[in-house]
């Protein structure tokens, strides 16, 4: 089984963008939930907003592309860079039971 370090201030400013977006999609309220799965090794922040529009699915990664007025369009980016730098990557969808779940998974854990 191999390790690989964790940048500590990374993967922190990762979650705190993951909860951000989770939060920022709740707007009149709604619950978010955290959970760390072991297999695949995975931190997933789930929020049960509305959902990720289906004509935004694919643009969601692209650097600069925002569905918010005030976005920049620069966090998921952001999160997806740190991602790769700990050996991850990030996966984000909304599921039929409605909840939208933003996950880093982890290789080789």
């Amino acid at each position: 089984d191999r390790t690989h370090p964790i940048d500590e201030k990374l993967m922190e400013q990762a979650l705190v963008n993951m909860v951000k977006n989770a939060l920022e999609s709740l707007e009149q309220g709604g619950e978010i939930r955290i959970r760390f799965d072991k297999q695949p090794f995975q931190i997933v922040v789930a929020d049960n907003g509305p959902g990720i529009d289906p004509a935004d699915q694919a643009n969601l990664m692209t650097p600069f592309f925002s569905t918010k007025p005030e976005g920049q369009g620069i966090g998921l980016t952001l999160i997806r860079e740190i991602a790769e730098q700990h050996q991850a990557f990030l996966q984000l969808e909304t599921l039929p039971s409605g909840w939208t779940e933003s996950r880093l998974v982890f290789r080789n854990k």
